[in-house]
């Protein structure tokens, strides 16, 4: 009777490390989610600036070919 109980409470303590684990795991993955999506936002922003430093200087280099050709 009590070789059966440590079997039991052995199996208990595998059951839940296994499952501690696993959960663990897919924890870590989802909480990864919102620390991708703010890079994610971070990064549309230096794109954005990016392309309005562009529409800028394509702006001013228009400016000088009408400019040179007149």
């Amino acid at each position: 009777m009590e070789n059966t109980s440590i079997v039991y409470i052995v199996i208990g303590i595998a059951f839940f490390v296994l499952t501690f684990l696993l959960m663990r795991e897919v924890f870590l993955w989802y909480y990864k989610i919102p620390l991708r999506i703010d890079l994610q936002i971070e990064t549309n922003k230096h794109l954005k600036k990016l392309t309005e430093q562009n529409e800028i200087l394509i702006n001013q280099f228009k400016k000088n070919e009408i400019i040179n050709k007149s």
